[in-house]
């Protein structure tokens, strides 16, 4: 993992991560987590300050940690495995991820589309927020 760190993107990494997990008597998973997560992670900041719109945001190491897990979880799934298959790795925090309450998958363009296409076929919609935050997503929201 050192050698391919120097030249290899970190989307490379995390496959071959679980190309080594899959395929390779891997001793210690979590050791080769530990000294590789954080090449692997490189470009998770970047493509989350994209997908969010929000140049500025920074992650601490934690939440980068498990930004990476979930790409990693996503590729291991790919092959019908799991990081939860390797019982010393570390496990992917449920509730942080719903505390970022899936932030960045397209739920609030989803919902715009709808409501336009909609409208554009003359049909009402009236979109309903049980929030004040939520309803500032909404189109004239308030």
């Amino acid at each position: 993992m050192s050698e391919g760190a120097r030249t290899a993107s970190p989307y490379q990494l995390r496959d071959m991560f679980v190309t080594f997990l899959n395929n390779c008597f891997v001793a210690s998973p979590k050791g080769l987590w530990e000294h590789s997560w954080k090449s692997m992670s490189e470009d998770i900041l970047h493509k989350r300050q994209r997908i969010l719109g929000h140049a500025n945001l920074e992650l601490d190491d934690s939440t980068l940690e498990q930004y990476t897990l979930i790409e990693v979880e996503k590729l291991m799934r790919m092959q019908d495995r799991s990081l939860n298959d390797f019982k010393d790795m570390p496990k992917i925090n449920h509730v942080l991820l719903k505390e970022l309450g899936n932030r960045g998958t397209g739920k609030t363009f989803l919902y715009q589309t709808i409501i336009s296409r909609l409208r554009s076929r003359k049909q009402i919609v009236l979109p309903v927020a049980s929030s004040g935050i939520a309803a500032l997503l909404l189109p004239n929201g308030e």
